[in-house]
């Protein structure tokens, strides 16, 4: 893919996200939501030292990243974009 597409595609991606994350928050206002979110991102941390690379991981913490990211998200059942899919809908 060229290079602004992918660009494009990624920042698409990053509102998805951010979207997801919106409704994450509305449907658990309460101090609760914070403690699920240290829970997932102690837990990617723990899995993966290059944590601070995935864009996805920024969007958790509700962070900037300080370096170029080098991946959006994680692999499979540690997908961000899936957990917060996932705490929708429960």
């Amino acid at each position: 893919m060229e290079k602004s597409k992918q660009e494009q595609s990624n920042k698409e991606s990053i509102a998805v996200l951010k979207a997801l994350r919106d409704k994450f928050y509305d449907k658990f206002p309460d101090l609760n939501s914070q403690d699920i979110i240290v829970e997932k991102s102690n837990q990617l941390k723990s899995k993966y030292p290059d944590y601070l690379d995935y864009e996805a991981y920024h969007v958790l913490i509700s962070s900037t990243p300080h370096i170029q990211v080098k991946h959006l998200d994680f692999p499979g059942e540690d997908s961000i974009e899936s957990f917060f899919q996932s705490k929708i809908s429960e």
